[in-house]
């Protein structure tokens, strides 16, 4: 449970709190009253929304954690017992199932042909840092909070600490406990609560990593609860994300944890940007001053170039300014003079600078992060990303209202359903415990012989011999139906209330084995479902543009090299392929400088490529492949040859294994052997047709077990 502190990227500048026995400066004064206002109102104001939070868990868990404290001890009392017979886990986990097979990955498109080469450079980086940062598994893991409870949170950073890349570092993705979550209550859902005052997260650190990383608060390395008044606004631990397990740990003396909160702000700032009139490329230059000092900087160099094929040439008394390239010369009188003339031509190339590039200033909100305890500043410092975003994602599954207790998930509607079954059972259960089952009703005078009654009174075909009044008996006080009745219907309410569907698990009356109608009767129903899982894709969506910053920011060009293979760069291509680096337009290979150019304005690429959504279901891949076999059919059928490329895609959409896919690939750049069988377009179809074969919806087996 140990906490790695989050400025895991050595911050351009940060500010350590005061020491023991230190008055904290205004500045700091003035942000640890900021920062416990924050928390303060987003303590109060999401209290219930998080009491809400945890019962939701609670339900999805069962584990004698369904009922109400209250109502089991009143039933236990009664000697009655209280059963669970969970039926909200079985709901979560097949909606978390669909989330699992609808497998999606991100990709870079590109907006114009000179693009496609960096967007393929993009799609190969993110999805290496997927890869690196274990990304499916956090998002299950968020996708889990927010179909429970209705919210669910990424954090994505950089970390050098214990870093497995210890030359670049690590982008690290970890998924926050929703309870433990800080936002503004004011920001708005659609913007990812980017818009808000302020946002973090309140975790526990081990006593010796605090020390370790706060060598001068080690004063408040107290084990517990270092909130002294906690309870007043924030209530207990387990509130913040603690089981109750973990918070009596929490409180032991020899392993007591310090709880830390870490809060992102962002302060207004005026940012001035170089920027190209021509190409749209901006560069933040710092203050005005510095900005006007860089532009002197490159009209200087430019001038510099400009002039370089000139040079003075002194013969007796005659004085000449010679162009090398061109051989023409121009006189002068004296050597000052064709300097002279010289710094103007340097200075008027230069001034295209001025022409090209403008200095302007904008207003924006640049993030900044403090680590605190309750009346305490640790550290304090701006953000070390250049997203000007905080460095949180949060996942609402729904949220009906402006009003955080409106997050919900499919758990929140279930409560009372979950809550009568229970009782229901229990109850059912005590009244047949507590009914007499059989016996016998016999007279003590004039009745049969009570021992002998007993000893054979259950056994069949006996004789019992009475006096005057013959023994009569007992049978057992019949169920109501009433009971059973209300079990199935409350039953029945649970896949209604979830919009879990038999289509949705495949089942129907229909009778099928094609495997693609049974996802297609999948897909038909769960479009109940579709708000959610929309939902939780534009949320993937801007976890892909923050990790793509980060790809900017901190992957240098020579690690995207190496992600993307040295092959591509120092082994030469095969006859008519095209490497990742070379022109998309005639396929002439780049050279390194132009690499090296290409990798280093991936930092620039946002204007210049989309990040979409690319199917990553098999049956989908199917789809557009097919889609593509077609188009491809057209094309031959108007006389035009398949070429390399146009064949190297669909090799690649094929989803062949990939060392056949490599080797067809390679086999198709060799010159042909033979003629295309005999240019009968008509041909290609009727291939494809044939080995598609089997079943018409489903792609079956066909001729020769294609």
């Amino acid at each position: 449970m140990a906490k790695a502190k989050y400025t895991e990227t050595p911050p351009t500048t940060n500010t350590t709190g005061p020491g023991q026995g230190q008055p904290p400066t205004p500045e700091q004064a003035d942000l640890l009253r900021f920062a416990m206002a924050s928390i303060k109102l987003w303590a109060n104001v999401t209290q219930t929304a998080r009491e809400k939070f945890k019962r939701d868990f609670n339900v999805t868990e069962g584990n004698g954690k369904q009922w109400y404290p209250g109502d089991k001890a009143k039933v236990l009392k009664q000697r009655r017992p209280a059963l669970e017979f969970n039926q909200v886990l079985p709901q979560v986990e097949l909606m978390c199932g669909l989330q699992r097979g609808n497998d999606t990955q991100y990709v870079a498109q590109p907006r114009g042909v000179e693009d496609k080469r960096l967007s393929e450079i993009t799609s190969a980086a993110l999805s290496a840092a997927r890869d690196y940062t274990r990304m499916k598994r956090v998002d299950a893991h968020v996708f889990d909070d927010g179909t429970i409870c209705g919210l669910g949170v990424w954090k994505i950073l950089h970390s050098m600490h214990d870093a497995t890349d210890i030359l670049w570092g690590d982008i690290k993705a970890t998924r926050i406990n929703p309870m433990a979550y800080i936002w503004d209550p004011w920001a708005s859902p659609d913007e990812g609560f980017q818009d808000g005052a302020f946002m973090g997260d309140c975790s526990w650190m081990a006593i010796e990593e605090f020390k370790r990383l706060h060598p001068t608060m080690t004063h408040l390395a107290n084990p517990g609860e270092w909130m002294s008044n906690a309870g007043q606004f924030i209530g207990d631990s387990t509130l913040l994300g603690v089981g109750d397990n973990l918070r009596r740990e929490l409180w032991d003396q020899e392993t007591g944890q310090i709880r830390v909160i870490t809060l992102w702000y962002k302060k207004p700032t005026t940012i001035n940007l170089i920027v190209n009139s021509q190409t749209g490329h901006a560069v933040d230059c710092g203050t005005k001053d510095q900005g006007l000092e860089k532009l002197a900087q490159m009209a200087y160099q430019i001038g510099e170039e400009a002039v370089k094929p000139f040079q003075v040439i002194q013969s007796g008394e005659t004085t000449a300014l010679v162009n090398q390239q061109s051989g023409q010369a121009m006189q002068f009188a004296s050597p000052e003079m064709a300097q002279q003339e010289l710094s103007k031509m340097s200075n008027l190339q230069g001034m295209e600078v001025y022409e090209r590039m403008k200095i302007i200033t904008r207003e924006a909100r640049v993030p900044y992060w403090c680590e605190l305890v309750w009346g305490q500043i640790l550290d304090s410092g701006k953000t070390p990303y250049k997203d000007r975003q905080y460095p949180y994602v949060p996942f609402v599954s729904r949220m009906l209202q402006d009003d955080p207790e409106s997050i919900m998930g499919i758990v929140r509607n279930l409560w009372d359903p979950q809550d009568e079954y229970n009782k229901r059972y229990s109850n059912l259960l005590a009244h047949a415990n507590s009914s007499s089952h059989s016996g016998w009703i016999n007279r003590k005078a004039g009745g049969a012989n009570s021992a002998e009654l007993e000893r054979v009174g259950s056994a069949p075909g006996i004789v019992v011999e009475y006096g005057s009044v013959a023994p009569s008996q007992i049978h057992p006080v019949e169920m109501s139906q009433g009971h059973f009745s209300m079990i199935q219907i409350s039953q029945g309410q649970f896949p209604r209330i979830t919009g879990i569907n038999e289509e949705m698990m495949g089942e129907g009356g229909q009778k099928t084995v094609s495997g693609r109608a049974i996802k297609a009767r999948q897909q038909g129903g769960s479009v109940i479902l579709k708000p959610r899982f929309f939902n939780f894709d534009e949320a993937q969506l801007d976890c892909t543009y923050i990790l793509l910053s980060r790809i900017q920011q901190y992957y240098t060009p020579a690690k995207l090299k190496r992600i993307i293979g040295l092959s591509e760069l120092t082994n030469l291509a095969q006859p008519g392929q095209q490497s990742v680096f070379s022109n998309p337009e005639d396929g002439s290979p780049l050279s390194e400088e132009q690499t090296f150019e290409l990798l280093t304005n991936l930092s620039n690429t946002r204007f210049d490529l989309a990040i979409k959504q690319a199917p990553a279901d098999a049956t989908e891949r199917q789809v557009a492949y097919e889609r593509a076999v077609q188009l491809v059919t057209m094309m031959v059928q108007s006389g035009r040859p398949v070429g390399p490329n146009t064949f190297a895609a669909l090799v690649e959409m094929s989803d062949m294994p990939s060392r056949l896919a490599k080797g067809l690939e390679l086999d198709m750049q060799q010159p042909p052997i033979m003629p295309p069988g005999g240019g009968d377009s008509g041909q290609v179809l009727n291939s494809i047709q044939q080995a598609k074969g089997g079943h018409s919806d489903s792609g079956g087996p066909g001729p020769g077990g294609v």
